[in-house]
């Protein structure tokens, strides 16, 4: 019997972020609501922010996989799509900055 894929969990920022259609835990907006998580956007150009999610959850999109989010990101160095990994514990001040990473609704 398969073993099902782990979620990728970077333990140095404690991220978590499906990596493949066979995993079981796949993060949604509402994780990044619950106390001690929150949710941020790494573009591959190193800019890492955290992501202000009260737009979309007040348009009732909490269920919905925080990868039906990412092309909605946009990157100040050009890049259209942005990763978003769900990260346990408080954000620290470096990551809490908000520029850079722009949300299109």
């Amino acid at each position: 019997m398969p073993v099902p894929a782990r979620p990728v969990t970077n333990l140095r920022d404690h991220a978590v972020r499906r990596i493949d259609a066979s995993s079981q835990f796949v993060p949604t907006l509402a994780h990044g609501e619950m106390p001690g998580k929150h949710i941020r956007a790494t573009c591959a150009c190193g800019l890492s922010v955290v992501v202000d999610i009260s737009g979309w959850a007040e348009m009732g999109l909490h269920n919905l996989p925080l990868t039906s989010f990412e092309d909605r990101l946009r990157c100040m160095c050009g890049r259209r799509s942005i990763p978003l990994f769900l990260h346990h514990g408080s954000c620290d001040e470096a990551a809490a900055r908000t520029g850079g990473i722009y949300v299109w609704r």
